[in-house]
């Protein structure tokens, strides 16, 4: 139910998202979708960022009911156990090797297919997914447990300061902000699927990624906990 409750907001997220590109000329600019930003236009503008804050309070909330989430120390020693903790190599392995790294986004973006994310969508993880891996630090061990400290304090004040822009909707010179902080919120929900899916996968006993054997699993959970990490750092900034 959780994966499928959140699939289905991602996907409303980047159709949103897209819409919100397309208003301010980001995209289509040759096809002539540029929409003026006045009379219906802002009324219209407002309706989308109040459905999409909507929206993100809903998935953070579910998220922040998962055992990654509200328990992540057992949740990773559990995990680490079970996978005899050699995520760490793989980990190098993906970041120096191109084809590697290549194969392994293909995986999960063919697993995020799977279970129900939109095309478009996955494009905007993948990359999200490939900064996680590009940019882990060679303190790695710390930067993890800083990762799993902070992230639930983070989602409850995350899920604070968006409801609380439910009430600014008006001031149009806030919207620019709300919609980057959005697309944050759309990229910690991503990298929650990333790490359900594959835990999922991975609890059966079946390879995650091809090439890189059942370790993957605990890899996209490394990776899929940086998304998150990530995303809600954004759309807190």
């Amino acid at each position: 139910m959780f994966v499928q409750e959140i699939c289905l907001i991602v996907n409303d997220l980047e159709l949103i998202l897209e819409e919100f590109e397309v208003q301010d000329g980001k995209r289509d600019r040759r096809r002539g979708l540029r929409r003026m930003v006045s009379g219906d236009g802002k009324r219209d503008r407002r309706h989308l960022l109040e459905r999409s804050v909507l929206l993100s309070v809903r998935g953070l909330k579910l998220l922040a009911q998962e055992p990654f989430i509200y328990d992540p120390d057992e949740y990773y020693d559990t995990m680490r156990a079970r996978l005899d903790e050699n995520e760490w190599a793989v980990r190098e392995e993906l970041r120096h090797d191109s084809t590697t790294l290549k194969l392994f986004l293909e995986a999960e973006c063919r697993l995020l297919r799977d279970l129900g994310v939109s095309g478009n969508a996955v494009g905007r993880l993948r990359d999200a997914i490939e900064g996680a891996i590009q940019e882990t630090s060679q303190d790695r061990e710390s930067l993890e447990a800083q990762v799993r400290s902070r992230l639930q304090e983070q989602m409850g004040s995350l899920i604070q300061e968006l409801t609380d822009e439910l009430s600014r909707l008006y001031d149009d010179d806030r919207h620019e902000k709300l919609i980057a902080r959005l697309a944050g919120v759309f990229e910690a929900l991503g990298g929650a699927l990333v790490v359900a899916g594959n835990a999922a996968v991975g609890a059966i006993g079946t390879p995650v990624t091809a090439g890189i054997s059942l370790v993957g699993a605990a890899v996209s959970t490394a990776v899929g906990t940086e998304v998150i990490s990530r995303g809600v750092d954004r759309a807190r900034s």
